[in-house]
Protein backbone atom coordinates (compact mmCIF):
# COMPACT_ATOMS: atom_id res chain seq x y z
CA UNK A 1 0.00 0.00 0.00
CA UNK A 2 2.77 2.29 -0.01
CA UNK A 3 5.91 2.76 -1.83
CA UNK A 4 9.34 1.33 -0.92
CA UNK A 5 10.90 4.51 -0.09
CA UNK A 6 8.27 4.61 1.90
CA UNK A 7 8.00 1.68 3.70
CA UNK A 8 12.18 1.39 4.34
CA UNK A 9 12.13 5.06 6.06
CA UNK A 10 9.07 3.58 8.38
CA UNK A 11 11.14 -0.23 9.15
CA UNK A 12 14.19 2.42 10.36
CA UNK A 13 11.59 4.52 12.61
CA UNK A 14 10.08 1.56 13.56
CA UNK A 15 13.62 0.42 14.81
CA UNK A 16 14.24 3.48 16.89
CA UNK A 17 10.68 3.46 18.77
CA UNK A 18 11.25 -0.46 19.40
CA UNK A 19 7.25 -0.69 17.20
CA UNK A 20 6.50 -4.28 16.08
CA UNK A 21 5.80 -3.09 12.51
CA UNK A 22 3.78 -6.82 12.31
CA UNK A 23 1.50 -6.14 14.99
CA UNK A 24 1.03 -2.13 14.43
CA UNK A 25 1.32 -1.61 10.80
CA UNK A 26 1.51 -4.30 8.53
CA UNK A 27 -1.86 -5.37 8.31
CA UNK A 28 -3.51 -1.65 8.41
CA UNK A 29 -3.55 0.81 5.71
CA UNK A 30 -1.04 3.90 5.67
CA UNK A 31 -3.48 6.83 8.02
CA UNK A 32 -3.59 4.02 10.50
CA UNK A 33 -0.06 3.12 10.94
CA UNK A 34 0.57 6.64 10.65
CA UNK A 35 -1.46 7.67 14.16
CA UNK A 36 0.23 4.41 15.76
CA UNK A 37 3.48 6.15 14.90
CA UNK A 38 2.71 9.23 16.53
CA UNK A 39 1.29 7.22 19.55
CA UNK A 40 4.59 5.11 19.80
CA UNK A 41 7.04 8.21 19.62
CA UNK A 42 4.87 10.00 22.35
CA UNK A 43 5.10 6.98 24.52
CA UNK A 44 8.98 6.35 23.95
CA UNK A 45 8.98 10.50 25.11
CA UNK A 46 7.72 9.94 28.34
CA UNK A 47 4.36 11.31 27.51
CA UNK A 48 0.92 10.19 29.00
CA UNK A 49 -2.55 10.56 26.82
CA UNK A 50 -4.65 11.14 30.41
CA UNK A 51 -2.90 14.17 31.35
CA UNK A 52 -3.22 15.90 27.32
CA UNK A 53 -4.70 19.27 27.42
CA UNK A 54 -8.33 17.94 25.98
CA UNK A 55 -8.53 15.22 28.62
CA UNK A 56 -7.74 17.48 31.37
CA UNK A 57 -10.56 19.93 29.95
CA UNK A 58 -12.79 17.18 29.58
CA UNK A 59 -12.83 15.50 32.73
CA UNK A 60 -12.97 18.81 34.25
CA UNK A 61 -15.77 19.83 32.32
CA UNK A 62 -17.44 16.93 33.20
CA UNK A 63 -16.78 16.84 36.87
CA UNK A 64 -17.81 20.71 37.16
CA UNK A 65 -20.98 19.81 34.78
CA UNK A 66 -20.42 22.24 32.10
CA UNK A 67 -22.15 21.45 28.70
CA UNK A 68 -19.97 20.05 26.47
CA UNK A 69 -19.94 20.54 22.37
CA UNK A 70 -18.12 19.36 19.67
CA UNK A 71 -17.31 21.49 16.29
CA UNK A 72 -17.13 18.21 14.63
CA UNK A 73 -18.65 14.80 15.51
CA UNK A 74 -17.01 11.79 16.58
CA UNK A 75 -18.32 9.96 13.63
CA UNK A 76 -17.27 12.56 11.17
CA UNK A 77 -13.64 12.40 13.00
CA UNK A 78 -13.20 8.71 12.13
CA UNK A 79 -14.72 8.99 8.60
CA UNK A 80 -12.13 11.98 8.10
CA UNK A 81 -9.57 8.65 8.16
CA UNK A 82 -11.46 5.84 7.57
CA UNK A 83 -12.47 6.90 4.11
CA UNK A 84 -9.25 8.09 3.48
CA UNK A 85 -7.63 7.07 0.19
CA UNK A 86 -4.28 4.86 0.13
CA UNK A 87 -2.52 7.26 -1.59
CA UNK A 88 -3.40 10.28 0.68
CA UNK A 89 -2.82 7.88 3.53
CA UNK A 90 0.63 7.68 2.52
CA UNK A 91 1.19 11.13 2.25
CA UNK A 92 0.12 11.45 6.15
CA UNK A 93 2.40 8.59 7.00
CA UNK A 94 5.17 10.52 5.09
CA UNK A 95 4.20 13.49 6.79
CA UNK A 96 5.04 11.88 10.08
CA UNK A 97 7.64 9.98 9.16
CA UNK A 98 9.23 13.47 8.43
CA UNK A 99 7.98 14.84 12.04
CA UNK A 100 10.17 12.37 13.83
CA UNK A 101 13.50 13.52 12.21
CA UNK A 102 12.50 17.21 13.10
CA UNK A 103 13.70 18.26 16.60
CA UNK A 104 10.98 20.96 15.86
CA UNK A 105 7.95 18.64 15.05
CA UNK A 106 9.03 15.75 17.13
CA UNK A 107 7.48 15.52 20.88
CA UNK A 108 9.68 17.20 22.70
CA UNK A 109 9.93 19.83 20.04
CA UNK A 110 6.11 20.42 19.91
CA UNK A 111 5.81 20.39 23.68
CA UNK A 112 8.67 23.04 24.02
CA UNK A 113 6.89 25.21 21.09
CA UNK A 114 3.28 25.28 22.98
CA UNK A 115 4.60 25.83 25.53
CA UNK A 116 6.82 29.11 24.50
CA UNK A 117 3.73 29.71 22.27
CA UNK A 118 5.88 30.20 19.19
CA UNK A 119 3.20 30.82 17.09
CA UNK A 120 6.04 31.66 14.44
CA UNK A 121 6.99 28.35 14.40
CA UNK A 122 3.92 26.70 14.12
CA UNK A 123 3.35 28.50 11.16
CA UNK A 124 6.18 26.86 9.74
CA UNK A 125 5.13 23.67 10.25
CA UNK A 126 1.61 24.32 8.95
CA UNK A 127 3.04 26.14 5.64
CA UNK A 128 5.31 23.30 5.59
CA UNK A 129 2.57 20.69 5.31
CA UNK A 130 0.73 22.64 2.72
CA UNK A 131 3.86 22.49 0.39
CA UNK A 132 5.30 19.03 0.79
CA UNK A 133 1.80 16.80 1.31
CA UNK A 134 -0.99 19.48 0.22
CA UNK A 135 -3.87 16.79 -0.07
CA UNK A 136 -2.91 15.81 3.74
CA UNK A 137 -2.95 19.11 4.59
CA UNK A 138 -6.17 20.45 2.76
CA UNK A 139 -8.10 17.12 4.13
CA UNK A 140 -6.53 17.68 7.76
CA UNK A 141 -6.27 20.90 8.13
CA UNK A 142 -7.80 23.59 5.69
CA UNK A 143 -10.78 21.61 5.05
CA UNK A 144 -12.14 21.18 8.01
CA UNK A 145 -11.01 24.71 9.80
CA UNK A 146 -13.59 25.65 7.32
CA UNK A 147 -16.03 23.29 8.20
CA UNK A 148 -15.97 24.54 11.54
CA UNK A 149 -16.18 28.46 11.02
CA UNK A 150 -20.51 28.50 10.88
CA UNK A 151 -20.29 26.11 14.59
CA UNK A 152 -17.46 28.45 15.64
CA UNK A 153 -19.64 32.03 15.18
CA UNK A 154 -22.56 30.83 16.49
CA UNK A 155 -20.96 29.86 19.52
CA UNK A 156 -18.50 33.00 20.09
CA UNK A 157 -22.02 35.15 19.56
CA UNK A 158 -23.18 33.65 22.70
CA UNK A 159 -23.22 35.81 25.78
CA UNK A 160 -21.82 33.14 27.91
CA UNK A 161 -18.03 33.11 27.88
CA UNK A 162 -17.08 30.03 25.86
CA UNK A 163 -13.70 27.72 26.33
CA UNK A 164 -12.67 26.41 22.55
CA UNK A 165 -10.18 23.83 22.41
CA UNK A 166 -8.67 22.53 18.84
CA UNK A 167 -5.23 21.13 17.21
CA UNK A 168 -2.24 23.81 17.79
CA UNK A 169 -2.26 23.08 14.15
CA UNK A 170 -5.72 24.11 13.17
CA UNK A 171 -4.41 27.91 14.94
CA UNK A 172 -1.94 28.81 12.35
CA UNK A 173 -1.50 29.46 8.57
CA UNK A 174 -3.27 31.39 5.82
CA UNK A 175 -6.65 28.56 6.33
CA UNK A 176 -5.78 28.62 10.12
CA UNK A 177 -8.93 29.77 12.29
CA UNK A 178 -7.38 32.86 13.13
CA UNK A 179 -6.76 34.04 9.77
CA UNK A 180 -10.04 32.62 9.41
CA UNK A 181 -11.59 34.56 11.92
CA UNK A 182 -9.70 37.89 11.23
CA UNK A 183 -10.85 38.06 7.56
CA UNK A 184 -14.37 37.62 8.93
CA UNK A 185 -13.70 41.18 11.39
CA UNK A 186 -13.03 39.59 14.37
CA UNK A 187 -10.46 41.05 17.02
CA UNK A 188 -8.23 38.11 17.55
CA UNK A 189 -5.18 38.68 19.55
CA UNK A 190 -3.23 36.07 22.42
CA UNK A 191 -4.20 36.62 26.31
CA UNK A 192 -2.33 36.13 29.12
CA UNK A 193 -2.92 35.77 33.03
CA UNK A 194 -1.45 38.20 35.17
CA UNK A 195 0.51 35.41 36.43
CA UNK A 196 1.68 34.44 33.10
CA UNK A 197 2.71 37.79 32.22
CA UNK A 198 4.71 38.36 35.60
CA UNK A 199 6.45 34.84 35.15
CA UNK A 200 7.49 35.74 31.78
CA UNK A 201 8.51 39.26 32.52
CA UNK A 202 11.05 38.15 35.12
CA UNK A 203 12.55 35.11 32.74
CA UNK A 204 16.06 36.03 31.15
CA UNK A 205 15.48 36.28 27.21
CA UNK A 206 15.62 32.63 25.39
CA UNK A 207 16.44 31.09 28.80
CA UNK A 208 14.46 27.70 29.06
CA UNK A 209 12.05 26.83 31.77
CA UNK A 210 13.02 24.24 34.15
CA UNK A 211 10.15 22.14 34.04
CA UNK A 212 10.48 18.78 36.07
CA UNK A 213 8.37 15.56 35.86
CA UNK A 214 7.85 13.32 39.06
CA UNK A 215 5.96 10.37 39.35
CA UNK A 216 5.49 9.09 43.33
CA UNK A 217 3.33 6.78 44.89
CA UNK A 218 1.01 9.27 46.84
CA UNK A 219 0.40 11.89 44.90
CA UNK A 220 -1.80 14.10 47.63
CA UNK A 221 1.32 13.59 50.19
CA UNK A 222 3.68 14.75 47.73
CA UNK A 223 1.73 17.83 47.19
CA UNK A 224 1.09 18.51 50.25
CA UNK A 225 5.14 18.09 51.41
CA UNK A 226 6.57 20.44 48.62
CA UNK A 227 4.25 23.23 49.58
CA UNK A 228 4.34 23.17 52.92
CA UNK A 229 8.49 22.42 53.14
CA UNK A 230 9.41 24.72 49.90
CA UNK A 231 6.51 27.10 49.57
CA UNK A 232 5.49 25.90 45.60
CA UNK A 233 2.07 27.19 45.29
CA UNK A 234 -0.90 24.75 43.78
CA UNK A 235 -1.23 24.68 39.98
CA UNK A 236 -4.06 22.79 38.00
CA UNK A 237 -4.79 19.63 39.40
CA UNK A 238 -6.34 16.25 38.23
CA UNK A 239 -8.05 13.59 40.44
CA UNK A 240 -9.71 10.39 39.57
CA UNK A 241 -13.63 9.67 40.34
CA UNK A 242 -12.83 8.65 43.99
CA UNK A 243 -11.23 12.21 44.25
CA UNK A 244 -7.71 10.69 44.55
CA UNK A 245 -5.05 13.00 42.31
CA UNK A 246 -3.58 11.89 39.87
CA UNK A 247 -1.81 14.72 38.31
CA UNK A 248 -1.23 18.20 39.74
CA UNK A 249 1.59 20.94 39.19
CA UNK A 250 3.35 23.08 41.42
CA UNK A 251 4.88 26.29 40.40
CA UNK A 252 7.35 28.26 42.06
CA UNK A 253 7.78 32.09 42.41
CA UNK A 254 10.93 33.89 42.97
Amino acid sequence: LVSKEVYERLQKTARDLNMPLADTCEPYKPWFCAMTLEIFAYQQAGFQSEYGLDQFFFSRALAEGKPIRWLEEPQAQIDLFAKMSDKLGEQFLLSTLDEQTDENQNPEGLLRMWRNGDLAELEKIVRDLKAHQPQAYARLLAERNRAWMPRLEKILASENTQLIIVGAAHSAGPDGLLALLKARGYDVHAVATDATAKATASRASNAAWILPTLNVRDADAAYAFYQKAFGFEAGAQQRDEKGKLTRGELKYHE
